[in-house]
């Protein structure tokens, strides 16, 4: 019997099922946790009612990862076992329950037990009263026994220069066998042998309203022999570093706003560290920017240690740039220092100069959108303040040629 076989013994026993004389139900036995209401309907039309193992006829269902596993013991101590996936749905629980019923009633069976054919009412009462006796009934001529006609022998075939074709054998000659005489007291149709139930194999459920609904299905196969199924693994894309995601789709262009920190040397001032910054906008190959440096006090050796310069200088820049991770850059320079000069805590003037410059850089882009750049500078003032002590002779000039290297941390703001 097919994987259909379940869903043909299920309507077998729905049709064939009532009783002549009331039996208790059987008893189902659901898996810990499930909810009892939502089987109560389908398991009463089964001829089930919903409660503990006893010793009569049940079926026990466990759950487990695989699936819900049915046992079954009808009423004279047979079990059977079966396996199902778990149920989600009102058709799914009634299919359960008809192959619960299926697992308790053999095959061949029915409520009423066998069913022999029964003689015709007139038969059984025999010949009416002074009728004539019935005439005999003629003889059976005896059935022939099966003949085989031999198959006439073959000669060889002549030898050829080439392989002769295989010679067709002579068809072999049967004679009609008669059928055997009927039994009378046979039973019709005659019992089929049990379903054979594989432990823990998976049954397949009944389906669908009517028999010519349900597919023919394979037959289940034996766990012990069957090969272990193939495990289907989903493609997954291959993983992508961030660092090859900005080496293959570096952000180019648009606008970059920066902060960052340099060190300033001027002859007159020494080394003086200033914070900086930068607006910038690419476009392909060219760049244009403005900046900021702001320069706190620094004394004047020259004048004596109360008097001190600090400086705000706003340059703008233009030039060439690459583009890619690595992205070097050469632009000229050109802006005013405003400086200021202070004795104490006093402002004695303020002065601006203006200057040219050139500067370097050579970014690199840590992840997209996010630049590091260092960068090295060098300006000269178009002129110098020369400052003179009131009433001394001490004096001095501030301004000239200026270097200055730094880092300026950049992040894409624009398209």
């Amino acid at each position: 019997m097919g994987r259909g076989g379940p869903l043909i013994v299920a309507l077998f026993v729905a049709l064939l099922g009532g009783r002549a004389e009331a039996a208790p139900p059987a008893v189902l036995v659901l898996p810990a946790g499930e909810p009892t209401a939502e089987w109560s309907e389908p398991a009463e039309l089964g001829g089930f009612y919903v409660g503990a193992a006893g010793s009569g006829a049940r079926v026990v269902v466990t759950a487990d990862s695989s699936g819900w596993h049915l046992r079954a013991t009808d009423p004279s101590g047979v079990v059977r076992q079966a396996t199902v996936p778990a149920p989600r749905d009102a058709q799914a629980r009634e299919d359960l329950v008809w192959l619960a019923k299926s697992l308790l009633t053999p095959v061949g069976t029915s409520a009423w037990g066998a069913m022999p054919v029964v003689a015709s009412p007139a038969a059984a009462l025999g010949p009416a009263p002074g009728s004539p006796p019935p005439a005999p009934a003629p003889a059976q001529p005896p059935t022939p026994k099966p003949t085989r006609v031999a198959s006439p022998a073959v000669p060889p075939a002549p030898r050829a220069p080439t392989p002769p074709a295989p010679a067709a054998a002579a068809p072999v000659a049967r004679s009609a066998v008669s059928p055997a005489p009927a039994d009378a007291g046979a039973v019709w149709p005659p019992p089929a042998p049990p379903l054979p139930v594989q432990p823990y194999a998976k049954a397949v459920p009944v389906v669908g309203p009517a028999p010519d609904a349900v597919p023919a299905l394979a037959p289940a196969a034996d766990p012990a022999t069957a090969p272990a199924a193939a495990s289907v693994t989903e493609p997954q894309p291959p993983a992508v570093s961030p660092s090859a995601t900005v080496a293959r789709k570096p952000v180019t262009g648009g606008i970059y706003a920066g902060i960052g920190g340099d060190l300033a040397y001027r002859k007159d001032i020494g080394v003086a560290a200033a914070l900086s910054v930068d607006v910038a906008g690419e476009l392909t190959w060219l760049r244009v920017g403005v900046s900021g440096h702001w320069q706190p006090s620094v004394a004047l050796s020259d004048l004596g240690a109360e008097r001190a310069t600090s400086e705000l200088r706003l340059a703008g820049d233009i030039g060439w740039h690459g583009v890619g991770r690595v992205r070097p850059a050469l632009l000229g320079e050109a802006g005013v220092s405003f400086r200021s000069f202070t004795q104490g805590n006093l402002v004695v003037d303020r002065v601006p100069t203006p200057n040219l410059g050139v500067k370097a850089s050579l970014g690199w882009a840590v992840r997209p959108g996010v630049v590091i750049e260092p960068w090295l500078s060098a300006s000269a003032d178009l002129g110098r303040v020369e400052l003179q002590v009131e009433g001394s002779s001490k004096t001095a000039a501030v301004g000239g040629a200026t270097g200055r290297a730094g880092v300026t941390i950049f992040a894409h703001f624009g398209p």
